[in-house]
């Protein structure tokens, strides 16, 4: 009740009519005063003012954007608001989300304390339209000659290339930026290439001191090592600790790159100033090894030098290893003494997850073996085949300046062709006083000429060049059955001839040539038991 209406009772009694009329109006008044001071959308509470104020009050967003509203209460210690929206979505925190779509908004904040106390924001979401360019991080510290990375991003337009710049300080095509050497606040800005208009700006705080990283942003294989020194300027204490985002790095400084390619930071940070800090990009690219020859063929119990070619990695030495024969740490395979297959790998050192190989087959030296026996094959010209009178088959009889020719492919790797036959002279050759010779081209090039006689008196330049006694080292006389009429020294004579020449080629034409005057019964040649050999 009152105050007044209470003094009022005290009064006589006589009074009473008066005083009743009287207290149920100021009831009314009282009470429009308390319902004054309380009410109202902002206003104030029972002796006190209480309001809530936002920031921003009015935002634009594209659809989709976030913006974090903040909300004060004034008037009251308790800060709480609830906040809700028209159109997006907000939480608790006063985190928004605009809509999807271009429209209008409203934020609201309502005091916890004070339900009729609250404040509105304005949204107006709005597409966004045209190039749009952004630059991550939009604000970076360094030390002074230390290195921050920037990105740009465009949208809008299919020229993604910026251009870089930089108010102080170094910016490279890469947005990789190094500051100067005095401190200060920067500007780093990437202006788009399709629309030069179109810019973005990023700051960077440049403190006193700085740490330097050596080498400065190299390049290493998959779990390829690298040490880095670090150096920290301005302090005596040299101390830093190491950190990375990729691969691991010891506290001295020693970095091993993981098995996954790359750009990844390596960081020192001073622990006398934690605030000094240099990063550098250190890109980790895949290791490939390549090894020539490969396929290859190699000779039985030769050697084989095989190469390599190491990409992506610093460290371009590699270990050999081979599943026969033997093979030296610097790729020189000698080859078993018996056919067979093997692999010969390599391993790169800097990676050794990474080999290649090379396939070698291993056989034995290219022989032709040709006794005539069963005809003369085919690689022969002529293919005369003639028995002795003895039975004994061969290649001819061949005469005047008549040639047998042998041709061969494929042969094995070699430096020189050794050819080694039995020369069967039969009749009447006078050697060198006639020039009846045998002679042997090997590729085109001379590898035997000499003079042979079967007749009494006349000299022959076989073995040596010099003259010499009819039959003078044959290997048998008159052992063929052969028959001379009139009668001569030999009817027949057999030389056992070896010659050879240097020779590399995979395939080699063989000649033998006779030079005789007489007919075919007179003076003849033939060929037994020849055999080629591709000396490695």
């Amino acid at each position: 009740m009152p105050l007044a209406c209470l003094s009022y009772m005290k009064r006589p009694v006589a009074n009473l009519g008066l005083y009743a009329r009287l207290c149920p109006v100021l009831v009314f008044v009282i009470a429009l005063i308390v319902w004054g001071c309380g009410g109202g959308g902002g206003g104030s509470s029972a002796g006190s003012s209480i309001a809530v104020q936002i920031v921003p009050i009015s935002v634009n967003l594209v659809p989709g954007g976030t913006k974090t509203f903040v909300a004060s209460v004034s008037g009251t210690v308790d800060q709480a608001v609830t906040w809700t929206c028209a159109g997006g979505t907000i939480d608790q925190g006063g985190n928004y989300t605009a809509p999807n779509q271009s429209t209008n908004c409203t934020v609201t904040a309502t005091s916890v304390a004070f339900p009729n106390a609250k404040a509105t924001a304005q949204v107006t979401v709005v597409p966004a339209t045209g190039i749009q360019i952004t630059v991550a991080p939009t604000t970076a510290s360094t030390t002074s000659g230390g290195q921050v990375q920037f990105v740009a991003t465009v949208t809008g337009t299919t020229n993604t290339a910026v251009t870089w710049s930089a108010s102080h300080g170094t910016i490279d095509s890469t947005g990789l930026y190094t500051a100067p050497t005095a401190s200060g606040t920067y500007v780093v800005t990437a202006t788009c290439v399709a629309d030069n208009t179109k810019k973005a700006t990023a700051s960077v705080s440049v403190t006193a001191g700085s740490v330097q990283i050596l080498p400065g942003s190299p390049s290493l294989g998959t779990n390829e090592s690298l040490q880095f020194t670090a150096t920290v300027f301005g302090s005596q204490n040299q101390a830093v600790t190491w950190s990375a985002t990729g691969g691991t790095i010891t506290t001295g400084g020693l970095y091993t790159a993981g098995t996954t390619p790359g750009s990844y930071h390596i960081t020192a940070t001073s622990v006398a100033s934690p605030l000094s800090t240099a990063t550098i990009i250190v890109t980790v690219n895949p290791v490939t090894l390549t090894v020539t020859p490969n396929p290859t063929t190699v000779v039985t119990g030769q050697k084989q030098q095989f190469m390599v070619r190491v990409t992506g990695a610093n460290n371009k030495t590699v270990t050999w290893t081979t599943t026969a024969g033997t093979i030296t740490s610097a790729g020189l395979l000698t080859a078993p003494t018996s056919a067979t297959t093997l692999t010969v790998t390599a391993t790169s050192v800097a990676d050794q997850a990474v080999t290649a190989t090379s396939a070698v087959t291993v056989v034995p030296p290219s022989e032709f073996f040709y006794d005539f026996n069963n005809g003369v094959p085919g690689v022969w010209t002529p293919t005369t085949n003639e028995s002795t009178p003895s039975g004994v088959k061969f290649l001819g009889r061949i005469s005047g300046t008549n040639a047998a020719q042998l041709v061969l492919d494929n042969l094995t790797t070699h430096t020189s062709l050794s050819v080694t036959f039995d020369l069967y002279v039969i009749g009447g050759w006078q050697g060198t006083s006639s020039s009846n010779n045998m002679a042997v081209t090997i590729g085109g090039t001379s590898a035997f000429n000499l003079t042979f006689s079967n007749v009494l008196n006349m000299v022959q330049s076989y073995p040596d060049g010099n003259s010499n006694a009819p039959g003078t080292g044959a290997t048998g006389t008159n052992t063929l059955g052969y028959t001379s009429d009139p009668p001569i020294l030999y009817n027949d004579s057999t030389y056992h001839i070896t010659c050879s020449l240097p020779h590399t080629a995979s395939s080699v034409t063989i000649v033998f040539t006779g030079n005789l005057t007489g007919t075919l019964s007179a003076m003849s040649w033939g060929l037994k038991n020849v055999d080629v050999k591709a000396v490695p």
